[in-house]
């Protein structure tokens, strides 16, 4: 009798960038298998060994972070963030040069990863803004589509980042209205909204998950 064909998952939610760079600790070889008393649990070898092929890999920023740390930006400096953000964004890009991942765009990517079963097959990564604050104006949601982004959290219910690094007491008329014209932007341009996320359900298996529900906007 064969063997049963093993689980797929689809992880909804990886901060891969952000721990490769060192966002909350000494810079991460992601691209290694990890020991098996390694304090974290996630590398593109393990995830692959854990038939993950699907993921929601983040641009994840973090506001007032250290001066030092490359996933930071300073409140009120849009330009600091779109910074932190297109650091995380290269190193998606450098690790799909590399044969490392395959950054998903568009449901015909989505469906290959999805049904590629083989053994050396690269983790398909469906990007995620965690956090708006990268976008600097509504205008500039097209710009960051075009760069792969399929999917943004407006904001986050964290004390430390709402969108554009305002604080809640500033939370007045006129920058609602930014935040409004941002979501709007992206829904004209085809970016996903983290709230608004539906499950997928394909040919009678449904994608396992965590934390988000699976993306199927993409």
């Amino acid at each position: 009798m064969s063997e049963a064909a093993p689980t797929r998952w689809l992880d909804g939610h990886l901060d891969l960038a952000y721990l490769a760079l060192g966002g909350d600790a000494p810079v991460r070889d992601m691209f290694s298998p990890l020991p098996s008393d390694h304090a974290g649990c996630i590398s593109l070898p393990s995830l692959c060994a854990a038939h993950v092929r699907i993921a929601l890999g983040t641009i994840f920023t973090e506001l007032g972070g250290a001066e030092s740390d490359p996933c930071a930006y300073r409140a009120g400096d849009p330009e600091s963030a779109h910074a932190a953000g297109l650091r995380q964004l290269q190193w998606y890009r450098d690790a799909e040069a590399k044969g490392k991942l395959r950054i998903i765009t568009n449901s015909t990517d989505l469906d290959f990863i999805w049904n590629n079963t083989s053994a050396d097959a690269p983790l398909g990564v469906v990007l995620l803004m965690e956090c708006a604050d990268p976008i600097r104006t509504p205008e500039e949601a097209a710009w960051w589509y075009a760069q792969g982004v399929r999917v943004v959290g407006m904001a986050r219910a964290a004390r430390r980042r709402p969108p554009h690094g305002m604080r809640r007491s500033d939370s007045h008329a006129g920058r609602s209205c930014v935040v409004v014209r941002t979501r709007r932007a992206c829904c004209r341009h085809g970016v996903g909204q983290r709230f608004a996320l539906l499950r997928r359900q394909r040919n009678g298996r449904r994608h396992q998950q965590h934390g988000a529900r699976a993306c199927r906007s993409v």
